[in-house]
């Protein structure tokens, strides 16, 4: 008479042999003996495998239990797609794609074996996740553009943002470097999944851009207008006083170039010390208030060579950097792309391996959670 371990040694390799493309046997345990149930000689597997001469996985469309029970020892017989997942309900895989979307996948596996009593691995958490969405949307021809530095499987790249200022929508995408041509590529490729107006505007930081936005124009047909972000452009000239070491003789220009950006009751309340230039902007229109503000520091501070650099700018592109009083459509500041890039910032940043995790991160984070970027 055969041990218990040589039989199950004979089923193992009889199973091998005879069906090497069906899945393997489970081992059953129970306090005291352990038994090796191969998929084969199930007649549900026999009989697909034999009428359809390979395993057919399209013949189970859904999952099925089959439980026997042998001398105190039971077991399931699953269809073969069992372990990837798909046997959980919608209802389960939403939870599991809200979760990932905070946090990482091992802490959602927690999540489900803790809190909910389920055993879920993190491969299917992760395969949960869907493929970011490709069909055109509206557009109210109203974009902000912004870039994040993103580090993929160890390599620096960059988090392209194109999103629209009133709906919300938005797409991102990851480039190697900024050099023009891949931010063309990218702008190209953004503002071919919305249906666009003739006539669109973009706000962007920085300086650069302007050849970029040309022949994105003139590869899509449409006219683009830019306005320049105020923040970046104060927060620049702030550094440069600093770096001047000038903060004491050139406050004052510091405080109205803030006010005259962004007018708004505490900035007005900075230059309150100046009780004469206070009184002088008080009850004027936001235009006005401008042009004010440029003759008082053209007239005074004109000597300066930092103020005088920074008036000249203004009137070279007087356009693009007033824009938004021509249309309070127009969002003067990148302020949306850069909440939108501050959620979950590090993470993001650190923790994927390929760029499509990142992008299936990020996208269906703001579709669960549209209020951490509140528009």
């Amino acid at each position: 008479m055969i041990s218990l371990e040589t039989f199950h040694l004979y089923l193992r390799t009889l199973t091998y042999l005879t069906f090497p493309y069906l899945p393997r046997g489970r081992w059953i345990s129970s306090s005291t003996k352990t038994l090796y149930v191969p998929c084969a000689f199930h007649p549900m597997y026999l009989r697909t495998a034999l009428l359809s001469g390979h395993w057919n996985r399209g013949s189970l469309s859904s999952y099925r239990s089959i439980s026997a029970t042998t001398g105190g020892h039971s077991f399931d017989a699953r269809p073969p797609n069992y372990g990837y997942g798909n046997h959980f309900s919608n209802e389960t895989k939403e939870k599991s794609i809200k979760g990932r979307v905070r946090t990482s996948l091992r802490n959602v596996k927690s999540f489900f074996s803790d809190l909910l009593d389920m055993s879920i691995s993190h491969e299917t958490v992760r395969k949960n996740v869907p493929s970011v969405p490709k069909e055109k949307c509206y557009s109210s021809g109203y974009f902000v553009y912004d870039e994040q530095y993103s580090h993929i499987n160890g390599a620096e790249r960059f988090r392209t943002l194109l999103k629209d200022s009133k709906t919300g929508v938005f797409i991102e995408d990851v480039i190697d470097d900024l050099s023009e041509e891949k931010i063309e590529r990218f702008l190209i490729n953004a503002l071919s999944y919305f249906h666009i107006p003739s006539t669109v505007t973009i706000t962007t930081d920085g300086y650069r851009y302007e050849d970029v936005l040309k022949e994105t124009s003139r590869n899509l047909g449409i006219r683009i207008k830019r306005q320049r972000c105020l923040f970046h452009i104060e927060k620049d000239l702030a550094h440069k006083i600093r770096e001047a070491h000038m903060e004491d003789e050139l406050d004052l220009p510091k405080r109205l170039i803030k006010y005259m950006f962004f007018q708004t009751a505490e900035n007005l309340r900075n230059i309150a010390k100046y009780p004469s230039i206070a009184e002088g902007i008080e009850g004027k229109s936001e235009s006005e208030t401008i042009q004010h503000i440029i003759g008082i520091l053209d007239r005074y501070y004109g000597d300066n060579p930092i103020i005088s650099k920074f008036l000249s700018f203004l009137e070279e592109n007087r356009a693009e950097v007033f824009l938004y009083l021509k249309d309070s459509n127009v969002e003067k500041t990148t302020g949306i792309a850069e909440r939108h890039f501050s959620v979950m910032s590090w993470l993001l940043k650190h923790r994927f391996k390929t760029k499509e995790g990142l992008l299936r991160m990020s996208y269906w984070h703001h579709h669960y959670h549209p209020l951490s970027t509140r528009i």
